[in-house]
């Protein structure tokens, strides 16, 4: 039961995070959500499924995304802030798996 509490409580986090993507708050409230993600994203990134990462995969292309759509030189310098950030933990694991989810993450970013 206290697994699925957690997997609850990871979707409604999601859920909420997208929810802040989608409306129109203003550029840096977004910019935070998206790296406090990140940062959580760090912390479970070598234990993650291949369906966890997916769905994480999914909310951080979004952040990528809502922060884009700001079309500043602001916005475009916190993109590429939580994407090195992101980026840095997977390519830097010893996994081979989490090695080769950050490689994949990073064409989607750059063909996206």
């Amino acid at each position: 039961m206290i697994f699925n509490g957690k997997r609850l409580a990871e979707k409604e986090i999601k859920d909420y995070i997208n929810h802040v993507l989608a409306k129109e708050y203003d550029y840096r409230k977004k910019y935070v959500i998206c790296t406090e993600f990140v940062n959580d994203w760090k912390n479970v990134i070598s234990s993650q499924n291949k369906e966890d990462y997916e769905s994480y995969k999914a909310v951080f292309l979004n952040g990528v995304t809502a922060l884009l759509n700001y079309r500043t030189q602001e916005s475009l310098h916190g993109i590429k802030e939580v994407c090195q950030k992101a980026e840095y933990c997977f390519l830097n694991s010893e996994n081979n798996i989490v090695r080769e989810n950050g490689i994949e993450l990073l064409e989607e970013i750059y063909t996206g």
